[in-house]
Order: C-alpha cells, then structure tokens, then sequence
C-alpha cells in the first residue's frame, strides 16, 4: 500500500495502514478508538499529534495523556521516532493523569501539597484511622475487624484506592446500609470506614490536603469538579487532547477528562483502548467507560477502529480474533508459533514440560531476556522457581517477588529460625526485618507497632537475638494461639534440628490452622486461596528434598541468593499476567492451563477471559500453552481459540504480508536548509512542515534548485 494520502503530517519510517490514516485526518470532536492488542495505538495517536502540528496547531495547546510514567516516555519516543522535532515534543503537554491533576491543582490551590511517594511512610495515617473507627464504630458494629498487622494495613491502603478511583467514598453514607459494601465495591465495612477516616485525617480540619500520595492529586481534581460549579475554569484550554491505554480509566480520571474535553470547550479528543484488556488488577478500571460511559457523554463521538496488529503473526491474530469475537488482523510477516505442551499429572511434570520449552527456545538461538513465564497466580512460582535453580537458569521476579520473600513463607521460615536459632543465615536485612513482621502477623503475637518497629531493626541488625525476640512476646501473652505457638516451638526444639523438615511444617501448619489463619488475615478468598496454596507449595518443597530442618534452612537461603542476585542478561522473566500488561517479549510461557487454574474459579468470568487475552497478546514469536494430557483437565480457554479453523486463512494472510507493497513515504523530499536560507528556499517553492521543523518540496517538483540542500 503506498502511503500517498492527503494528510499533512508525513511520518519517518513507517508505512501507515489506512486506520491509521482514517484516524490520523479525522475532523470529529471526539473520536475514541477501539483499538486490538500490538496495533500501534501509541503510534497512531503520536500520528493524529503530527497531524495537528502540521495544521499549525502550537504545541503548548496539545495535551497527551497516559497512566504511567512508562507510557508517557513511550509517547515522547514515538512522536520523535516519526519524525516530530524534539524541541516541539518537549513543548507538548505529556503527562501522567497524576502529573495533569498536580498541576491543575496548584492553580486552585496556590501552594503545593507534601507528596508521600512511599507507601510505608502511610502507615501511621492508616493505624490513626483505624484507631478512630475502634472508638468511634466498635461497640456499634459488632462485625468489624481492626487489625493493625502489616497485610490489614496493605489491604486497607488498596481498598482505599479502589473506593477513591471509583468515586464512591461518601462521609454521610448510610451507615445502615454499611454491610452491603463489600457487594457493592469490593470493601469490606472495616476498610470503608477506615477509608472516609483516613480522608479526615488527610484532608485536616480545614479541608485542606496536609499531605498526597498515590493517586491523590486525580482523586482530589474530580472531587473539586464535581462540588464546586466553575472549578473547571483553572482546566487549561487545549485544542488537542490525546489519551492512551483508555481502558484504564476508573471514573476519578473519566470525570477529569470529560470536563476537559466537554463541548463547549471546542477541543478535539482522541482515545485509544482495548475493552479486552480491561482487568480486574486495574485501579479501578471498567468495560463500561468503553462501552457506555463515552458515548452517554458524548452522542456525536465517533468509533474508528484500529485492528491491525503488528506484535504478532495472523495464526495468533485469529485465534485471539477466535477467542474474543472481535475483529483482528496482522500485518506480521515473520511466523508467531502456537505451541500446545502436554504434561502428566504431577506439578513437577509441567514444570519439567516449562524447562524442555526453555531449553529449546535456547537451541533454536535465542536469548532467554525476550522469554517471559506469564502466571495466573502467584502460587505457582513456588514449583516453577525451584525447577528453574535446579536447571541453572536465571529468572527475575520484579513486582511480584520471589516466594521466599512471601510473609506466609516467611513466617515459616521465622519459626525455622527461632528453633535452630539461627536468623544470621538469612544475609538480606531487609528480609530479616520481613522474617519479624511475619512472625508478628501470622503469630498473632499483637506487638505495638513503636515495639515492633525497634525489635525488627534490633534484631535484624544483630539476628543472634531472634530466639530473644520471640520470648520477651511470649512470655506475659495469654492469648491461646499465641500459647499455642510457644508450645509448637518448643516441641520442634526439643526434636532437634535433625528431624525432617516437611514433616515439622506440616505439623506447625495443621496444628496452627495455618489456612484457616489466612482466611481471617486475607479478606478477599482469592487471596486467601492463593496464599494457602503458597503454604501447601511450600511443605511440597520440603518433601521433596527430603531434607531435614536445619539442612533445609540452609537450602531455602541458597534458593534465595540465587533468586535475588543481580543479573544484567540471559534470564528469564517470572511474573503474574496482571503485572505485564503493556508490555511485549518475544517468547510467553503460560504454565498450567488448567479448567480450575485458569480461569480462575473466585474471579469474575470476563475478568478471567480478558486476563488470558492480555497474556496470549504479549507474545511476538512464540506462544507456549502447558496443559494436561487429560482433555477434560484442559482450560476452556485452548478450545475456545478454534485453532484448527483457521490454519489456511493464516497461511494464505501471511504470504499476503510478505508480498505487501512496502515503498516508503508518499515523495516527499525533505531539504537540510540553514536559517539564514530559508527565504530562498521559500522563494523556490520549498514549503515548511511544522511537525519535523524541517523544510521540503512535494513530490513532482524539479528538485534541481535544491539539490544544496539535498539530505
């Protein structure tokens, strides 16, 4: 396809499909574009960026908006990538919703607020308003739960940014009504109330922010929107609004953006997002915005499509088209291979089936950076991790971490410490520390925090003191479980550091009800489910080696030097789906595609198919599926990609690729012309394109007179 067309942004190195084209030139006022996973939807707003360049537009009137800092450095790549003067891009607003609030709201503000970039450092304010809802709903409520321990604390700070994203925190809710919060938002009555508390206490007493953290300064915008008519005024008045990645827009960031592109303000407004890719791990995003919310919005938007992807080949492009009922196409034209691995029953039998995959991935001269292990749950590293240092391949865990940094496993790996007397072992302070707050937590053993906090640092600093730790808690407690706990502790002492290691986790787990432990520490039973498996894949580990305690121990921290160290090259990615999203390797591993495992039985049914969509879209070259020979073991989701449909129209697809036309640029010849020769130029008939700050003749033009200033 040649790329002559009447646009007037002409871009660098690529050859534009006509969605992009169509996009690029649109004149609607608001435009949202329902865009597939790998179809370039940064590169195709960069395009309609170009575009108002060309038309004059001054890039100080442009404002592009992302959800991350990764996607707003991404856009500055791209618009220089196609061809934009650097000098304009960094005249052009881009900027992250939270970057975009932060400024709006100094300009109604006049003074900038304190930022608290570290979550840990939200504790304290957590811990007050809890203590305010103790006294102030605590003989009122029989049903809630205050807890301080450190996953209460990281539970509440998550719900309170899901409430805030949804708009939905209301200090003169019903409080009659405050049981059904949890089916409404997610939130159990606890974390709501704690949630408008915490917002006191933040807000002050003047309802002024003392201090904000993440996600504030957007929650603060919308909330200023919505209370006071006018506010809109401190909006700065853009002509080009652009925003990536919508469907991850919660409604803090769809409020902002609807009052800045409302009609009257006679801006144009291009969005892309995949409805596909909207998932249950998002702050607070929903299909709805995509679906309903725009269009309710704005009646005369107008839908374009963007359908073509350039990630992957058309075998994927239609089995992904197969699997979500929606149109997609390739222009790939290297092959992108399915492959579909048997494994037995046992979980070492997938896991030797990942390795085989790994190794040859490796033999067929590939590197194992652009190789990434994609998971559903994060419990299934435990199996995966060890099998990967048994075969001495490197691996990273970025977001999620290793499962020996896991407070469960940890607090197992606490007790190990206390009865071998040996925390020292363990090199990391910073795990040691995370060794003393697990022992805390799952031991019940209710530490004040300041006590707490200065036993951890104490202890990890000097770890032969980890046995002194645990009695000066112990001994004046007369809870149960905690009485329980010293008596677990002293049996495993008195059978010495000799006895088998599975057999002694397993007995501190069944006689602590360690499950039943995690049910009452993890509200949401997903989570809950997830850490009792971690606990189950842990005592696994145990078994397997057939070590005993004390050799055991020493494993487990050999295990970690080896997860943790730095590596610059030649390892392989480890992460859950729900942490990758945006991101692409050349090679996904999706372990375990089991009808129970995935999709998930205590998720959302469409949050689970979208999750597999993310997952499979990541991959450029290869796709592996483990699964299990058993067919009706297998995850629905194999069969629902209808593989064995659409072999020849891919085939025929991808030899339709390679012959493509791929000519270049529509003629343009672009001129290096001095300033002080731009009059001459100009004189001859060169024009001026506002985008490249370049000169240029069309094509056709005798480009004799020019040839000085030939590129």
């Amino acid at each position: 396809m040649s790329d002559n067309v009447v646009s007037k942004f002409f871009p660098k190195k690529i050859v534009r499909n006509q969605e992009q084209i169509d996009i690029q030139i649109a004149k609607h006022h608001v435009i949202l574009v329902q865009a597939n996973a790998g179809a370039a939807k940064t590169t195709t707003l960069a395009l309609r960026i170009g575009e108002a360049l060309a038309n004059n537009v001054s890039p100080e009137k442009i404002l592009a908006l992302t959800f991350t800092d990764a996607a707003r450095e991404v856009m500055r790549s791209r618009l220089i990538e196609l061809g934009v003067n650097y000098k304009i891009v960094n005249e052009i607003q881009i900027l992250t919703f939270e970057e975009f609030s932060q400024k709006v709201l100094l300009s109604i503000e006049g003074e900038e607020v304190k930022q608290i970039a570290q979550t840990r450092n939200l504790k304290l304010f957590a811990l007050q308003a809890l203590d305010h809802v103790a006294q102030q709903y605590g003989q009122k409520f029989d049903f809630l739960q205050i807890e301080t321990h450190n996953i209460a604390i990281a539970q509440f700070l998550e719900a309170q940014l899901r409430l805030k994203a949804m708009m939905v925190l209301d200090p003169y809710f019903d409080l009659d009504e405050i049981e059904n919060v949890f089916s409404l938002w997610g939130v159990t009555p606890t974390e709501y109330l704690t949630a408008i508390e915490y917002e006191r206490i933040r807000r002050g007493k003047k309802d002024s922010p003392l201090f904000r953290a993440e996600f504030d300064a957007t929650y603060d915008l919308a909330q200023y929107l919505l209370a006071y008519p006018g506010i809109e005024q401190h909006l700065p008045d853009y002509r080009l609004v652009i925003c990536d990645e919508l469907h991850d827009l919660n409604e803090a960031a769809f409020c902002i953006l609807s009052k800045l592109i409302a009609t009257e303000r006679r801006c144009y407004f291009v969005g892309a997002g995949d409805e596909h890719q909207v998932i249950h791990a998002t702050l607070g995003a929903s299909r709805e915005f995509l679906e309903t919310r725009f269009k309710a919005a704005f009646p005369a938007l107008k839908h374009l499509p963007l359908t073509i992807t350039y990630r992957h080949d058309p075998h994927l492009a239609y089995a992904m088209r197969e699997f979500a009922g929606k149109s997609i196409e390739s222009f790939v034209t290297k092959r992108t291979e399915i492959q579909l691995l048997n494994y037995g029953e046992l979980s070492e039998s997938a896991s030797k089936t990942l390795i085989v995959a790994l190794k040859k991935w490796e033999k067929d001269g590939n590197s194992l950076e652009g190789c990434a292990i994609l998971l559903r749950n994060r419990d299934q590293s435990i199996e995966i991790e060890n099998a990967l240092r048994i075969a001495k391949i490197d691996y990273k865990t970025p977001a999620m971490a290793s499962y020996l940094q896991w407070e469960e496993v940890l607090f197992l790996r606490g007790i190990m410490a206390i009865v071998l007397n040996d925390l020292s072992s363990i090199k990391s302070y910073e795990v040691r520390s995370g060794v003393l707050d697990a022992l805390a937590t799952f031991g019940d053993l209710r530490i004040p925090a300041s006590e707490l906090e200065s036993g951890k640092y104490t202890v990890a600093k000097n770890p032969e003191l980890i046995f002194d730790f645990f009695k000066k808690f112990i001994q004046d407690a007369n809870a149960l479980h905690i009485k329980l706990l010293a008596s677990i502790i002293a049996d495993i002492k008195q059978s010495g550091p000799d006895t088998n290691a599975a057999d002694v986790l397993n007995d501190i787990v069944i006689r602590l009800n360690l499950q039943g432990i995690a049910r009452r520490l993890f509200i949401r039973a997903y989570d809950a489910s997830v850490v009792e498996k971690s606990i189950a894949g842990f005592i696994d580990v145990a078994k397997q080696s057939g070590l005993n305690l004390k050799d055991f121990a020493q494993l487990l921290n050999e295990a970690e030097t080896f997860a943790t160290r730095k590596r610059e090259k030649d390892f392989v990615m480890l992460d859950t789906v729900a942490n990758v999203k945006g991101r692409e390797f050349e090679h996904v591993i999706i372990p375990s595609m089991e009808s129970k495992v995935f999709p998930h039985l205590l998720s959302d049914a469409k949050d689970e198919r979208n999750l597999f969509y993310v997952a499979a879209t990541r991959t450029k070259s290869r796709l592996s599926l483990l699964m299990p020979e058993q067919e009706s073991l297998r995850s629905p989701f194999i069969a629902a990609m209808n593989l064995d449909s659409f072999k020849a129209e891919a085939n025929k697809a991808l030899a339709r690729n390679a012959s493509r036309e791929t000519s270049t640029v529509a003629g343009r010849q672009y001129l290096k012309v001095p300033f002080h020769e731009k009059d001459i130029a100009k004189g001859l008939g060169a024009r001026f394109d506002m985008a490249r700050k370049a000169w240029y003749v069309e094509a056709g033009t005798d480009i004799k007179p020019f040839s000085a200033w030939m590129k």
